[in-house]
């Protein structure tokens, strides 16, 4: 794992958190102290936030990578990282029950898993000369 790696996850974790927040700010009913500290942090691109408030966006990005640490074997077994991905989707889902966001969320898992049903027969076909 390299810093930047970790770095660029962590700033894409904050654009995905922006979008979330600000569809969720408009949306729903939030405290007003919270409305304002995250607009300020919507508005704030991550290069320009605290160095505490990226380690938020880092421990979401450390997450990302625990799950890719297989990086190895995602070169070598695309289906292993259709898979993570499909899992990973499918628990974001979970999370967030009901609502646009959880249907779009299902049904890239289900996209991510027919992509890996593909890839496996891809891959068996290849190992057993059948082509």
């Amino acid at each position: 794992m390299t810093d930047t790696r970790r770095e660029r996850l962590a700033a894409l974790e904050h654009e995905q958190w922006t979008m979330w927040a600000g569809d969720i700010a408009c949306t729903e009913a939030i405290t007003p102290a919270r409305l304002a500290r995250w607009e300020r942090l919507i508005a704030t691109p991550y290069a320009d936030l605290t160095e505490a408030e990226k380690d938020q966006d880092r421990e979401w990005a450390d997450r990302a990578l625990a799950l890719l640490d297989v990086e190895g074997q995602i070169a070598a077994a695309p289906s292993l990282a259709l898979h993570l991905v499909g899992r990973a989707l499918d628990t974001r889902a979970d999370a967030l029950g009901r609502g646009q966001e959880a249907r779009m969320c299902r049904t890239l898992a289900t996209e991510a898993y027919r992509l890996r049903l593909a890839v496996v027969g891809a891959e068996y076909i290849e190992s057993e000369g059948l082509e």
